[in-house]
């Protein structure tokens, strides 16, 4: 899954993506309208003429090729989409108006593609972008809806008449549910209310995907300074204790992250490996490889 636009565009090393005439808005900004959001609790505006492009930055085999692109949006009065395969299979068609989410679909001929562009004309009435999904026929395909700032407890907001049309596209075997990096506090050790919220959006996503199951992530160490040094801080590991207890009041699965990382204190051994950055706090690619090895 790659959104239609994106401020960071530039950091993702998988995908080279260039756009324009979209306009973002996402759950942590306003203005925001909470019923036009989708899965991934963004949607684009968009302009006559827009463009959205697709490239494949390396010549790595696996890492940035793709057997289909999915292109998910909605549009009440129709448009025109012209799309650009591999730089020179070219195919223009009408997308119908539907108050419900489309998804269209496209495959290169005889092998993978390397690059797609689609440019959006003739636009009838309200139209909304969502995403487009680059991704093989078979074999595993994670889908990560990132969203800087959160605290997850949003998630609970998307519309579950939405929700229900991507599951219908969409059905996942296994939601990931991973946050607290924006919740942990130094002054904070009670997280019941935080917990409440989370377990609303862990029920409100399993209405929606009934056949999926769930694994809860627990936070990372997250270290700051004190008089005496750096030390994690003081709301890690409660907010951790109160994510396994959520999990289990959910009936859904846990991974402590933080234990496995090393608990107390590991941020910093992170840091000085040069796995994570110095505001200790977030890890970075090499951090991420790390991590996803435990």
């Amino acid at each position: 899954w790659v959104d239609c636009a994106s401020k960071v565009s530039g950091f993702r090393p998988t995908i080279a993506h260039t756009f324009n005439g979209l306009k973002e808005f996402e759950v942590m900004s306003k203005p925001f309208t909470i019923t036009n959001q989708g899965i991934a609790q963004r949607y684009f505006t968009v302009a006559d003429g827009a463009n959205i492009t697709y490239k494949n930055p390396t010549a790595k085999r696996f890492q940035s090729e793709w057997e289909k692109s999915v292109f998910y949006l909605r549009t009440d009065g129709g448009l025109s989409l012209k799309t650009i395969i591999n730089d020179d299979s070219t195919l223009v068609e009408s997308v119908k108006g539907s108050p419900n989410l489309q998804a269209i679909t496209h495959r290169a001929d005889g092998g993978t593609m390397q690059s797609v562009s689609y440019t959006v004309n003739g636009i009838q009435g309200g139209t909304l972008l969502y995403g487009v999904a680059l991704e093989p026929e078979r074999g595993v395909v994670v889908d990560n809806f990132s969203m800087r700032g959160s605290s997850g407890g949003s998630l609970s907001q998307i519309p579950s008449a939405m929700l229900g049309q991507f599951a219908a596209m969409r059905p996942y075997d296994l939601i990931v549910v991973h946050y607290g990096l924006n919740v942990a506090s130094s002054k904070q050790t009670n997280y019941q209310s935080y917990i409440q919220q989370m377990g609303q959006a862990i029920d409100h996503l399993r209405q929606a995907y009934p056949q999926a199951s769930f694994l809860v992530v627990s936070m990372p160490d997250r270290d700051q300074r004190t008089g005496s040094g750096l030390s994690t801080m003081k709301g890690v590991e409660a907010l951790v204790n109160y994510q396994k207890l959520m999990a289990s009041e959910h009936s859904v699965c846990f991974f402590n992250l933080f234990e496995a990382m090393g608990g107390k204190d590991s941020m910093k051994k992170l840091v000085d490996k040069k796995q994570a950055n110095k505001d200790f706090t977030h890890i970075n690619f090499a951090g991420g490889k790390y991590l996803a090895g435990l």
